[in-house]
């Protein structure tokens, strides 16, 4: 059996005292033996929707960088050449 790991963005609801809370995680999931094992990498709670959606995009489209550019740049609403300018200042 081969072990592939993914990686996805883990979104939960729940209320507590009339209150509605939401946790959003980056998670990773693989398989140990039998079973499906989870490991949070990075706490996105307190993002803006528009980063979780940007990392969401980025996630979907791994395979292909152009394609993952042309994305962010429309959920951004910036140009392409003004992200790529945007990532190598980063």
């Amino acid at each position: 059996m081969k072990n592939v790991a993914t990686m996805h963005i883990d979104i939960a609801l729940t209320k507590a005292r009339g209150k509605i809370y939401r946790r959003v995680l980056l998670r990773t999931s693989y398989r140990e033996g039998e079973k499906v094992k989870h490991k949070t990498i990075a706490n996105l709670s307190q993002e803006s929707d528009e980063t979780i959606e940007a990392i969401r995009i980025a996630l979907k489209n791994k395979e292909d960088i152009n394609k993952f550019l042309t994305a962010v740049a429309d959920a951004l609403k910036l140009s392409k050449d003004c992200l790529l300018e945007l990532f190598m200042c980063l």
